[in-house]
Parts: structure tokens; sequence; C-alpha cells
């Protein structure tokens, strides 16, 4: 109903909200664990709960200095946790 999360929904509000804690969090692992919290308040719905996770991760991990490949690297891991994530692209070359 109105006012409570919805479990079935994958609209990306979280998702537009997380860049400062990756920012802030200062680990990726913390910015995927803060992200993934603050995710469950309002779009607890897995795909939003990783996608925020994930990106948060990202973030704080090019903060950490990694780069492009190993911060997809991060994303992936922390939205698959575990499971084999794709491939990446760089300047339109797709990468496994």
């Amino acid at each position: 109903g109105r006012g409570r999360p919805s479990r079935d929904s994958q609209s990306n509000g979280a998702l537009m909200r997380v860049s400062p804690i990756g920012i802030a969090a200062g680990s990726h692992k913390r910015a995927a664990v803060w992200a993934q919290a603050d995710a469950e308040l309002t779009h607890p719905h897995p795909v939003c709960v990783a996608s925020s996770a994930a990106f948060a991760a990202a973030i704080a991990a090019g903060l950490e200095g990694a780069g492009p490949q190993e911060m997809w690297s991060v994303a992936c891991e922390t939205a698959s946790w575990g499971t084999e994530c794709g491939t990446w692209v760089d300047d339109g070359a797709v990468h496994d």
C-alpha cells in the first residue's frame, strides 16, 4: 500500500540517491553495506538493493584508486555476490 516500500517494484529511486554513500563510505565494502541498508528503506526489491550496492561500491573503489576495469569488477562482485558477471566495455571494445 501507499507509504510502504514495495518488494515488487524495481524503480530506481534508491540508485538515484546512492552516489554520496560511495563518496562518504571510505571503502567499497562499507559503501556496499550502507547502500544496501539505504535501498532497503524505500526500494527493497533485490534488483534495487544489488544495483545500489554495486554502484556505491564502484564509486568508492574509484576513490580508493581503482581504474575502470577494477571498478567494474567490484560492481559485478557486489551485485552478483560471487556469481559470474558478464563483460565490461571500454572505448567500444568489449572485454571478458
